[in-house]
């Protein structure tokens, strides 16, 4: 019997293992594992409840309500307004061709934060026709004026 015929049949057990794919994978897990949680932390909106949270006994604060209606029509209502202060409860500001009278709203808005000053919270009630970016503007008049806490109802 020949020696060398022996091991011509046997495969050698000795082999390396490539762990790069391994390791790349790895890479790639934990840096979308990091970039996750920033984008969490930076697509977080702090937000507080306006209204309703508190308990029965206390009153909610003064408050304008803004609904936005067809056509660029937005009502205003101010609720639980001291009677001291004198400003009509329900405005109604009409549209300018299906698009909202932003140069009235200011004045109206100017107008009632004067005379009443001690609103200091807001909650607005979209439409589902409403756009988006008029939302955030009515927003930002409210807090030009002095609205600090504004909120949003749901559809």
């Amino acid at each position: 019997m020949n020696i060398e015929s022996g091991r011509k049949g046997k495969k050698e057990l000795n082999f390396e293992l490539n762990l790069m794919p391994v390791f790349d994978i790895l890479s790639v897990c934990i840096c979308f594992l990091l970039m996750t949680v920033v984008w969490v932390q930076v697509g977080a909106l702090k937000a507080s409840q306006s209204m309703g949270g508190q308990a029965k006994t206390s009153a909610n604060p003064p408050a304008v309500w803004a609904t936005f209606g067809t056509g660029g029509n937005i009502s205003l209502s101010l609720r639980d307004v001291p009677s001291s202060e004198r400003f009509e409860r329900n405005v109604s500001i009409p549209g300018k061709g299906g698009q909202i009278d932003w140069r009235s709203l200011t004045s109206i808005m100017q107008q009632m934060s004067q005379a009443v000053p001690s609103v200091k919270t807001a909650l607005i009630m979209p439409s589902d026709k409403i756009a988006y970016e008029e939302i955030i503007n009515l927003m930002d008049q409210m807090k030009k004026f002095g609205i600090k806490d504004v909120g949003i109802s749901p559809l």
